[in-house]
C-alpha cells in the first residue's frame, strides 16, 4: 500500500542544463538507427541464417571465433556514422 504525504509541483530543468543528455540521447538513437539499417541491408545482401541455439549457449566454443566478425561488422557502422556526422 502506498501512501502519499505531499504534494509537489513538477519541477523542470532548464535547456542548457539538459542540452548535452538530449544531445547524446539523439546520437544514440541515430546510431541505433544506422546499424539496425546496415543489418538489415547486409541480410538481404547476403544469405543469412540465423542460429537460434547458439545464442542460447553463452559458452559455445564458437563464440570465440565470431568476435572478429562482429568488430569489422562494428568497424562498417562506425564508418557509416562518421558519414552521417
Amino acid at each position: 500500500m502506498i501512501n502519499a504525504t505531499a504534494k509537489e509541483e513538477p519541477k523542470y530543468l532548464p535547456y542548457e542544463q539538459i542540452r548535452d543528455r538530449i544531445k547524446e540521447q539523439l546520437e544514440q538513437q541515430k546510431r541505433v538507427e544506422a546499424f539496425t539499417k546496415d543489418v538489415e541491408e547486409l541480410k538481404k545482401e547476403y544469405a543469412v541464417e540465423i542460429n537460434e541455439d547458439y545464442f542460447k549457449s553463452a559458452e559455445s566454443p564458437q563464440a570465440a571465433n565470431t568476435q572478429p566478425a562482429a568488430n569489422s561488422a562494428l568497424s562498417h557502422t562506425q564508418e557509416k556514422e562518421q558519414r552521417l556526422a
